[in-house]
């Protein structure tokens, strides 16, 4: 069993480095604050939407520019803005909200 047990942690050490590593396997986890700075489908996604809540005028583009630039250039985390405000865009869509 113990044979078992080591290789069953180097295969979990494999997957951790090939997919850049996180905690507990068992948990569902990806850090955003990453996912939004690197060429990932969440920072398309979450561009998308951006893009699209500047067009409803609910929050200043130069706001949400500020905002997006800030996180990139790692000068403030505001990945937890960033998520919500692109949530907000989805729920929107969702509801066929227009304003």
């Amino acid at each position: 069993a113990s044979a078992l047990r080591v290789k069953m942690q180097k295969v979990k050490h494999r997957i951790a480095c090939v997919i850049g590593g996180f905690g507990d396997p068992s948990i569902n986890y990806m850090d955003v604050k990453k996912e939004i700075r690197r060429e990932s489908a969440i920072k398309h996604i979450i561009e998308k939407k951006l893009k699209d809540i500047k067009k409803r005028g609910i929050i200043e583009q130069e706001q949400l520019e500020r905002l997006w630039n800030e996180h990139q250039s790692k000068e403030r985390d505001n990945s937890f803005l960033l998520m919500h405000i692109a949530s907000l865009e989805i729920i929107l869509r969702t509801f066929k909200v227009n304003c």
